[in-house]
């Protein structure tokens, strides 16, 4: 796995350069990854070049004026004005956004000011251009986000706003963001003193609210103090770094949620920093894309960094930390860039002048392969990969390298294969295998499992090749590559020392008893085991199986895949074209609003297209099939 190494420090030799640093960035112009630097109302902007080896060199820096510091952006913005790629440094309340352009060689060039910027801007926090050109402010004093257009001669022209209410986290904006989802643009803002993240879907000059996360839909997030929008295979991803802020508390939290395709909000995965990780009091993220694997860094008052891979279903994987090096105490702000195989991260401190650079060697990375959900083997190869297991029963083969093998919801057999190889285990329910597991070499992550804080409490046996460890109705046995016994000292020392993490309802495992199951807005992937159950998967494109017993299972919008098992089973598709499974027994199986696709299976069914053109079979035993409206293709078979 990817280690972090200090590989020196870098200072300006000015004071006013050095100390004080609010934000870093690194941009790429015209082909050379330049890296700036802003240190805030009594300092200026730097700019250093940066090699292939990520080492970092002066290249031009210039000194802010006294007549607009004090309106000093936090956060460094890189803005695109009528061609013109420019650094948007300061805001203030009278009528002006300054800016610097940016010369061909990426040196700093004239400083500008953008006029129209509107008086009645009290303070401002942050500034965001979206791909429509549209440049957003965050104005705290008036809990008001406002988007404006670029006119031809350069100035800003007010052509939307959206004020706080009751149900919207938009009082203190601390940072904003944007996002595209499905041809929609949205507007993200994180509020430091509402504790949450509103978003605004932009239709025509209206910001209309879709979607919220804080207190109020029961995530723990603290005051906000980064965040980061990352694309991942077509998904958004929304990363905000909270920390109590009060000078007391030194807990750190990371929330990463999808922006769905309706505008909601979903969350992925929430983690809780520890004695083992080094994100406390986090106050800096940044997110870096290395040949399709996107990396994230956080730190703060744990004087050290956490790097972690986000994994393409939202789920933070921790890779490692960092600490005890001069230029980590009290991090404020990072940037990160990837070249030569290696990441290169900029850190800088409150406590040390300039910043210091550290690098990981990614070079080995290899595929990332998400398992489809009709069981079957997933095969990694020779390099370092990502296997990630489906909603049936996986056979997971690493191979060479050291592998992250996740497993997904139904009984599935993890080989890491050689190399230094992480079993992730989800929760669900089941009773998952490991082979060739190399104890003082393998490591397993069990953080996904529901209230598993302390490795000395879980379930042992030993067994004459492995043992089987048991967790709250989580079974997992470990075959050992040596075929001898696996002690209980070395399971300890094989499980990872993790952050604290809320399980993910995404990918949800049910138990044996009857249960009612609630999907999210995204794709879910439910296995809802023995049991007669409930089962609404709600928006998104799910994957449900209903187990046995009789259950009851409604896919929502989005288009669905229905697995029904024995048991009289009722089944809605819903909305859009959906696949549906009947089993065993005498099953109601009706389609939705558009074209699906339904097969009885044994037993004698009900079966009902409704609207749309459908594909009906009835399969073994006598059925009852119902076309209804639209061109619908009937097949009794039996």
């Amino acid at each position: 796995m990817p280690t972090m190494v200090v590989q020196g420090q870098v200072q300006t030799g000015q004071t006013a350069l050095d100390f004080g640093i609010t934000d870093l960035m690194v941009m790429e112009h015209n082909g050379v990854p330049i890296l700036y630097a802003s240190s805030g109302q009594t300092g200026g902007l730097t700019a250093f070049g940066l090699g292939v080896s990520g080492t970092a060199s002066f290249l031009d820096s210039a000194m802010y004026s006294s007549a607009w510091s004090d309106g000093a952006l936090r956060s460094l913005t890189l803005l695109d004005v009528n061609g013109v790629l420019s650094i948007a440094v300061a805001g203030s309340g009278e009528d002006q956004l300054y800016l610097y352009d940016l010369n061909s060689d990426g040196s700093i060039g004239a400083a500008q000011q953008m006029s129209g910027m509107s008086p009645s801007i009290n303070r401002l926090l942050d500034v965001d251009q979206t791909d429509t050109s549209m440049l957003f402010m965050a104005d705290t004093g008036a809990s008001t986000i406002r988007g404006f257009s670029i006119t031809s001669n350069g100035s800003l022209s007010q052509a939307m706003s959206v004020t706080d209410t009751s149900s919207t986290y938009a009082a203190e904006v601390m940072a904003i963001s944007s996002a595209r989802v499905l041809n929609n643009d949205y507007v993200i803002g994180a509020s430091q003193m509402e504790k949450g993240v509103s978003v605004y879907r932009m239709d025509g000059t209206t910001l209309v609210n879709t979607g919220n996360a804080g207190v109020n839909e029961g995530l723990g997030i603290m005051t906000p103090t980064a965040m980061e929008v990352v694309e991942i295979g077509g998904r958004s991803f929304i990363l905000l770094a909270s920390a109590p802020n009060d000078g007391q508390g030194q807990s750190g939290a990371i929330t990463v949620m999808e922006l769905a395709q309706d505008g909601s909000l979903v969350a992925t995965d929430h983690v809780i920093d520890t004695g083992a990780t080094r994100f406390g009091n986090v106050q800096s993220l940044e997110v870096v894309e290395a040949d399709g694997r996107t990396y994230v860094m956080a730190g703060g008052g744990d004087d050290g960094l956490t790097l972690f891979v986000l994994l393409p279903h939202g789920r933070l994987q921790l890779l490692s930390t960092i600490s005890g090096e001069a230029g980590l105490e009290n991090v404020s702000s990072m940037a990160a860039n990837y070249s030569g195989g290696s990441l290169h991260m900029y850190v800088t401190s409150e406590i040390q002048g300039g910043f210091i650079q550290i690098s990981a060697d990614v070079s080995n990375q290899g595929v990332i392969i998400e398992g489809d959900h009709s069981g079957g083997t997933i095969n990694g190869g020779g390099l370092d990969d990502i296997l990630i297991g489906g909603a049936q029963n996986d056979s997971i083969q690493g191979n060479g390298g050291d592998d992250l093998l996740e497993d997904g919801l139904g009984v599935d057999t993890l080989n890491g294969g050689n190399g230094a190889d992480i079993y992730i285990l989800r929760s669900d329910f089941t009773h998952d295998v490991i082979q060739d597991f190399q104890p003082n070499e393998d490591r397993l992550d069990l953080s996904a499992w529901p209230m598993f804080y302390d490795p000395a409490q879980i379930g042992y046996t030993a067994t004459a090749n492995g043992a089987i460890l048991d967790w709250r109705g989580e079974t997992l046995e470990i075959i050992t590559r040596n075929g001898q016994t696996l002690s209980f000292a070395q399971v300890e020392a094989a499980i990872m020392a993790s952050p604290d993490r809320v399980p993910d309802f995404s990918s949800y495992g049910g138990n044996d008893g009857n249960q009612l199951i609630d999907g999210t807005a995204i794709n879910d992937a439910i296995a809802a085991g023995a049991g007669h159950d409930t089962v609404n998967g709600l928006a998104g494109d799910d994957y449900i199986d209903g187990g046995a017993g009789w259950d009851s299972v409604n896919g929502g919008g989005g288009n669905d895949t229905i697995v029904l098992g024995s048991g009289n089973d009722y089944a809605s598709g819903g909305d859009n074209n959906d696949l549906i499974y009947g089993g065993a027994g005498g099953d109601v199986l009706w389609g939705g609003s558009q074209g699906d696709t339904i097969y009885g299976g044994d037993g004698g069914d009900v079966i009902r297209g409704q609207r749309g053109n459908d594909l009906l079979f009835g399969g073994a035993s006598n059925d009852v099939i119902l076309g209804d409206n639209n061109e619908d293709a009937i097949y009794g078979e039996a």
